[in-house]
């Protein structure tokens, strides 16, 4: 969706979350890709902040790095684990991936995150290598968890699916490419798209500017790249 105008209530939501929110999260609520976000918050002089760190922070962090898991320094230092890995590089303090403690912390974040997010997701949130992820995932036997599909994953992948393109949907949905090729196909999705008739044309004309993506693709029985599409050929804007 990354080339269609971006309304106002989009806008305001970039300005409320941009610096607040990993820009993922924020294109995937906004149902666009990563680089339209930063593309369009740049544009609004929202460009990502990079605060330096204080003497105070390096002290801390000589101190606690050792001790803390990532997440209690992610709240003592109000930073990020990937912030707070380079920094300890910087100042020598550095571990190697190999003589990371796993916390009890770690563990369970891992085990909430695995099968929903992207490995290497994970492995930026953790502050660790993608083989490290694995490796800790094969310890604690989650690897053969088959996540089972919720309400909420249907509706991303029937409002989102397009042929060719399932690569940001296994990444959202935390599947492979093939789990969500293999989904659409049993609930009919790869089939070609039904002909647009003149009372949805009609449909879509009226509620466009205002109505809830979402919520115009389960009215019109589409998924949102299909309306996206149909908006564009037919010159309609949003609010």
């Amino acid at each position: 969706m990354g080339g269609f105008n971006w309304s106002t209530k989009d806008i305001q939501y970039v300005k409320k979350w941009y610096h607040k929110k990993p820009t993922s999260d924020i294109a995937e609520t906004l149902h666009r890709s990563p680089i339209a976000v930063k593309g369009y918050a740049s544009k609004i002089g929202l460009g990502r902040k990079n605060h330096s760190w204080t003497l105070r922070e390096d002290q801390v962090l000589r101190q606690y790095y050792y001790k803390e898991s990532r997440k209690t320094l992610e709240e003592r230092l109000k930073r990020k684990a990937q912030s707070i890995s380079r920094r300890a590089k910087i100042l020598g303090v550095a571990r190697k991936q190999s003589e990371l403690m796993w916390s009890a912390d770690d563990d369970k974040r891992l085990v909430d995150y695995y099968g929903r997010k992207d490995v290497a997701q994970i492995a930026k949130i953790l502050g660790r290598s993608v083989n490290s992820v694995y490796a800790r995932a094969r310890l604690l036997k989650i690897t053969k968890i088959s996540k089972t599909w919720t309400k909420e994953d249907y509706e991303l992948l029937k409002n989102h699916y397009k042929p060719g393109e399932s690569q940001r949907l296994a990444s959202q949905l935390g599947r492979t490419v093939y789990s969500i090729q293999k989904r659409a196909n049993k609930i009919g999705l790869s089939r070609r798209e039904k002909t647009w008739s003149e009372e949805d044309v009609e449909k879509l004309k009226q509620l466009y500017k205002s109505a809830d993506i979402d919520e115009l693709a389960r009215t019109l029985q589409r998924n949102v790249s299909s309306i996206c599409n149909k908006a564009f050929q037919l010159g309609l804007k949003r609010k």
